[in-house]
């Protein structure tokens, strides 16, 4: 499981990286500026833990406020992907929907504990843009290889993840309690889940739309 963590890290840190030498060559618009969510992945997955920040400060708000620049930032994403008005009304709306009921269930808790419906959202949220992104690349007549657009491999990326989190990673929090044994095998397999997205990402930052 260390192997695994280690493995993550360092894939996380590779894409950090690559997306800072983006920054200074000039390329973070054409990348999209992703450099802004990988140093907040940095910093809450790496940095905060070997600090031992979770220990002053309750997780559960730095998880929200992930939550919530996650939602801004791939609203940002694949709204710039979406050339057509009609996509980019569609999206603002599903990103006002999904945003609006995640703030305002959390305010029901005061911040300081995540709900499994607010877990779900976030998925829920990635796996629209995402499949929204498929359907209008299908519908469109575009120019070079799809496998040579950064959208394709976020959108797959963040389309594995979503998928194994919803039907595998939110169990998790339920088999804390009840199956600790299992909860380390599930936990195992979403550290691969998350290696396979940031190596995805990793692949994005080289294609040149």
């Amino acid at each position: 499981m260390k192997i695994l963590n280690i493995t993550y890290e360092i894939v996380v840190l590779i894409n950090l990286l690559v997306s800072i030498y983006m920054l200074v060559k000039g390329k973070s618009e054409q990348q999209f500026h992703f450099y802004i969510y990988l140093s907040m992945v940095t910093v809450l997955d790496i940095i905060f833990p070997i600090i031992k920040l979770k220990e002053v400060i309750n997780s559960n708000y730095l998880f929200f406020i992930f939550i919530l620049i996650s939602y801004l930032y791939f609203f940002y994403f694949f709204r710039e992907n979406f050339p057509e008005k009609i996509y980019r009304n569609i999206w603002t709306l599903v990103f006002s929907v999904f945003f609006g009921i995640t703030f305002i269930l959390q305010t029901k808790y005061n911040f300081a504990e995540l709900s499994s419906f607010t877990l779900a959202l976030l998925p829920l949220f990635y796996i629209f843009g995402s499949m929204g992104w498929f359907v209008y690349i299908l519908n469109q007549k575009v120019e070079g290889a799809i496998f040579d657009k950064m959208s394709f491999w976020i959108s797959c990326g963040l389309l594995i993840w979503s998928v194994f989190f919803l039907f595998r990673g939110l169990p998790m929090y339920y088999f804390n309690n009840f199956d600790p044994a299992f909860l380390k095998s599930i936990s195992m397999i979403f550290t691969m889940v998350n290696i396979i997205t940031y190596s995805l990402f990793l692949r994005s930052l080289f294609c040149k739309k």
